[in-house]
């Protein structure tokens, strides 16, 4: 069986194989669960220690022994990952200057949340109004013999206005805190990237952590990186 996985350090491993799989996870634990992308499998990463005297920690997918089709997919230990994502950022380093002045161009357009706060204050202005018509509502039906049918029906038109309302503002507010993340992510993978060194030689792990978004491992000699400014580098 054909297959690749893709490994991120600290944040998420995924495995490849019919389709992809993906989890978040808070640090680099022993055995991390995985539910693939096209629900046709669930998967383990494994982080095993490998049997000879220098014990060395070992990434793998938990199926690679498997009965039937095997992954065959290769393990990786982790000072391979460590040399490949060196050489992955002295890669990206010799474009650093293009891409931080991409980035300076781009920034205040493609974080811009202006027009979602506006809407977000005139969505809050919306349910106010509705609010108060839903009270007037209340008020004249206990004060005034009416038709409780038609009653019902002003009623329940005022709610579903307010509750309309309150949904859009929650994508929108959603929508201003996922912009604004973005941001803080971009501009702290651009502070590393700038304080790159021309050559760098040694594992970083607060550069691997602001960096990465994940490495797919394709093959013993087909090892990229996908860093968080979406570029791949195949190191």
């Amino acid at each position: 069986m054909r297959s690749s996985f893709l490994i991120i350090w600290h944040f998420r491993i995924c495995f490849s194989t019919f389709g992809k799989a993906l989890i978040s996870y808070k640090a680099i634990l022993d055995v991390i669960r995985l539910t693939a992308y096209n629900d046709t499998d669930i998967k383990i990463c494994r982080k095993i220690f490998s049997n000879d005297k220098y014990r060395r920690v070992v990434w793998q997918c938990n199926h690679k022994f498997d009965g039937g089709e095997k992954c065959t997919t290769p393990h990786l230990d982790e000072e391979t990952i460590k040399r490949l994502f060196i050489k992955a950022l002295n890669i990206i380093g010799k474009e650093k200057d293009l891409i931080l002045v991409g980035f300076g161009e781009v920034k205040d357009t493609a974080f811009e949340t202006g027009e979602l706060e506006a809407e977000a204050r005139q969505l809050n202005g919306e349910m106010n109004v509705a609010a108060e018509l839903i009270q007037k509502c209340i008020g004249e039906n206990a004060r005034v013999v009416q038709n409780q049918g038609e009653y019902a029906k002003r009623y329940d038109a005022l709610v579903g206005r307010f509750e309309t309302a309150k949904l859009r503002l929650e994508e929108v507010q959603a929508a201003i805190t996922e912009k604004q993340a973005q941001r803080k992510i971009m501009e702290n993978f651009m502070d590393v990237l700038r304080g790159l060194p021309e050559q760098v030689d040694y594992f970083d792990e607060a550069a691997w952590y602001a960096m990465v978004d994940f490495m797919t491992v394709y093959g013993k000699d087909d090892v990229r990186f996908t860093f968080k400014n979406g570029m791949e580098i195949k190191a």
